[in-house]
């Protein structure tokens, strides 16, 4: 039986691609219409190797993706969603499929306009929740219990997942250049029990709540005509803790070779002195098809 938060999460997801999507088609004809982007992404790369002298080892690698973005100006209000979703696979010799690629992430924001605003300065108020699809496993060590067995699983659906609530003020100088600050009150969930520690949770703690300060900064800017690079820096740094803020960098260069070839290059810097105390890097080279639904 469907858990109540997993009921939500779904739930929740089902709420942010919808409405806008409706109040799209309610609205075509209105000054202030939905801008919509929505994208689905194939990615794929193999190797192969038979009676090859020099060595080698014959692998693919493929991934799915679905990228997605509403947005609406009235004079009033500025409301904002995102919904991106990764899963990706690789398969190297006789070793079975491993998961390369896992990512859920959704994100709604609403900002003031208008004569109530002080110029580029915008009220904002957002939630955003991350998490992955499947169990993800170490191959390399066993960051539980260093005389346990490899491989170990180190996360799954739900654990960990995130939610952050932030109220506070944008600054939106420039088309391709935001920086929001605010009040936030972050929620790590872990179902797993086994993971909980792993994560910073106590043995009995399903959900840690944290209240501090968030920063956030976003870069879109077009480098060249078919060349694109996004970026956002997120700080989260806890009331009453002198540890360094939670970080986490994502960047993404997309380089259209044409309209539905599409070359990418990603990388993330993650940084949570609950789970390592050094920094977390993750970066994925992609070549594969894109085709846009909206």
């Amino acid at each position: 039986m469907m858990t109540r938060p997993v009921f939500f999460v779904l739930a929740s997801m089902c709420i942010i691609i919808s409405r806008p999507l409706l109040a799209q088609t309610a609205e075509t004809d209105s000054v202030h219409a939905w801008k919509s982007n929505l994208e689905i992404s194939l990615t794929g790369a193999q190797a192969g190797f038979d009676n090859w002298v020099e060595g080698g080892t014959s692998s693919f690698a493929g991934s799915a993706g679905l990228d997605g973005s509403w947005e609406r100006t009235t004079r009033k209000w500025t409301r904002h969603y995102e919904i991106r979703l990764r899963y990706g696979l690789v398969k190297q010799d006789t070793l079975d499929f491993r998961k390369a690629e896992d990512e859920i992430f959704l994100m709604a924001a609403w900002s003031g306009e208008g004569s109530d605003t002080e110029g580029n300065f915008h009220p904002t108020a957002g939630i955003a929740f991350r998490s992955q699809f499947y169990r993800g496993f170490n191959f390399k060590e066993n960051p539980i219990d260093e005389n346990g067995p490899i491989p170990v699983q180190v996360s799954a659906f739900m654990s960990p997942g995130k939610f952050q609530e932030t109220l506070g003020i944008t600054w939106k100088p420039s088309t391709w250049f935001t920086q929001h600050v605010g009040v936030a009150s972050k929620q790590t969930i872990i179902f797993d029990e086994e993971l909980r520690e792993l994560y910073g949770s106590g043995p009995d703690e399903t959900v840690r709540v944290e209240v501090g300060i968030n920063a956030v900064t976003r870069l879109d800017i077009a480098v060249a005509e078919n060349v694109r690079y996004k970026s956002s820096l997120g700080l989260f740094a806890r009331f009453n803790s002198t540890d360094i803020p939670d970080t986490r960098w994502d960047n993404m260069i997309t380089m259209a070779v044409n309209g539905w070839l599409r070359v990418t290059f990603e990388w993330v810097v993650l940084f949570d002195v609950d789970v390592s105390d050094q920094a977390q890097f993750r970066e994925i080279f992609g070549v594969g098809i894109s085709y846009a639904v909206l």
